[in-house]
């Protein structure tokens, strides 16, 4: 009887399924972490934001003032000069003009710290859905002319 050698390694079928099983994998996984990453970096402009409403809080109720973004710039993490924009108002639905640092002269000051750089505002306000504090007003993505994130906050002057 004549005994049939066995043969070692992959056939082209088996190397072919393995191929699309992977790509299958990739197709699947690649929009998942994409989506992770977009949804980190709403995370840290979300966070930032956050943190420059309460700088600015701060730095009003210490020196009586509204800050130029410049005092704050070097504050945040990631942040720059460039990035983001202090609108003031006296009513909170506005009209919100860019901050000059005057002096706090009425009993309330309402403020708006908006995002520069291109991003979508919709998915940072998912990532702020529910925390207080934040708006995505009509009226300061209307004085900013585009669809930038904005964290909103108030000063009540005590002095």
């Amino acid at each position: 009887m004549f005994m049939r050698k066995k043969r070692e390694g992959f056939t082209l079928i088996e190397l072919l399924i393995v191929m699309a099983v992977i790509a299958a994998l990739m197709g699947a996984l690649v929009p998942v972490a994409l989506s992770a990453i977009q949804h980190a970096n709403a995370t840290r402009i979300a966070e930032n934001l956050q943190s420059l409403v309460t700088q600015v809080q701060q730095y009003a109720y210490s020196e009586h003032v509204i800050p130029k973004v410049t005092t704050l710039a070097t504050s945040v993490s990631g942040g720059n000069v460039l990035d983001y924009t202090i609108y003031v108002s006296k009513t909170p639905n506005g009209p919100y003009t860019t901050n000059t640092g005057t002096a706090i002269k009425s009993q309330q000051v309402y403020f708006a710290v908006n995002y520069n750089l291109p991003f979508d505002a919709l998915t940072v306000y998912k990532v702020w859905k529910g925390v207080a504090g934040f708006s995505t007003a009509k009226n300061i993505v209307a004085a900013t002319k585009n669809t930038s994130p904005v964290a909103t906050g108030v000063v009540v002057r005590y002095w």
